[in-house]
């Protein structure tokens, strides 16, 4: 996470956390909250491995993923709880991704220091002034 954080600090991003116990979701939450703030992810944007979707729909993964699920799905409003894609958002990492908030005037710039360094980044969304803590889905069940 080093060359990510001269990035980061190279373009002034207002928040960031790494993603792992709580998964996507639960470390997007407690950002909103502590900022007053809301956010729309789209789905087809979230990076996942290859099968993890098909090992979700049957089942398989980490108990901790529906612990979380059930502690945020409220969160993420009238979503099938059930749908792979929207688990995957509950899944606890060990040692996930970097999630940052960055301004939009400034969004270009990151994505560039970050290929620049050789970090692979995705946009998954953004931050919106619904209800603070809120998340809504787009691009799936919804």
């Amino acid at each position: 996470n080093a060359a990510a954080s001269r990035a980061m600090l190279r373009v002034g991003v207002h928040a960031a956390t790494d993603v792992t116990g709580f998964g996507l979701a639960g470390h997007l939450a407690e950002m909103l909250d502590a900022s007053g703030a809301a956010a729309i992810v789209w789905l087809e944007a979230v990076p996942l491995h290859e099968g993890i979707l098909d090992l979700i729909a049957r089942g398989v993964y980490a108990g901790g993923l529906r612990n979380n699920r059930d502690y945020l799905v409220e969160r993420l409003g009238d979503v099938d709880r059930d749908d792979p894609r929207v688990l995957a958002l509950f899944d606890p990492q060990t040692s996930g991704g970097l999630l940052m908030a960055v301004s939009a005037d400034r969004h270009a710039n990151l994505l560039a220091e970050l290929e620049g360094t050789g970090c692979a980044a995705w946009t998954v969304g953004e931050v919106t002034g619904a209800a603070t803590g809120t998340i809504a889905l787009h691009g799936g069940s919804e």
